[in-house]
């Protein structure tokens, strides 16, 4: 009987253990994923910062980022004559370039182009960006073969500058 009682008793303490230890490994990956999050988390906020000083973006659409050959950030947002507007900026020296929206394919249809012409699994990314100083849409997807695959597309017409296959 007292045995049994020992063995409960141990039992019972195990359980805490575990559940303490299992609670320590579970706040100590919450900081971790924090801790990953904190550089783009401070990209974001700075991009913004910047959109709205040189751009007047009043409102925040979205926020994209691309590295194909140099990182940018770019923020779509409305000014205050209420003009859809993409902000670029370069993560190298923060210099900034501002498109309007109405002066470009949409990104729909540039989703649209690369599913016609790549035949992609599952669309990662379509961010506006730069490449070779040129205003481009940025599409990133997995093909049927589940290989990383880009289409770099003009920013005004849609035509394909460039694509990168099976990476």
């Amino acid at each position: 009987m007292q045995r049994e009682l020992l063995r409960h008793q141990h039992r019972r303490k195990v359980r805490k253990i575990s559940l303490g230890v299992l609670a320590l490994l579970l706040v100590i990956l919450c900081i971790l994923l924090f801790r990953a999050q904190r550089p783009l988390s401070r990209a974001k906020s700075q991009s913004i910062a910047l959109a709205e000083k040189t751009a007047g973006i009043q409102r925040v659409d979205k926020f994209y980022t691309s590295e194909l050959n140099r990182t940018y950030y770019t923020v779509q947002g409305t000014n205050n004559r209420n003009a859809s507007l993409y902000v670029i900026i370069s993560k190298d020296d923060g210099k900034t370039t501002v498109l309007k929206a109405n002066q470009g394919i949409a990104q729909a249809d540039a989703i649209n182009r690369v599913k016609s012409a790549g035949n992609p699994k599952k669309i990662l990314n379509a961010a506006p960006s730069l490449f070779n100083n040129q205003p481009v849409w940025i599409v990133s997807y997995l093909n049927q073969s589940d290989k990383l695959c880009y289409y770099t597309l003009n920013y005004s017409n849609g035509k394909v500058i460039q694509t990168i296959t099976n990476v």
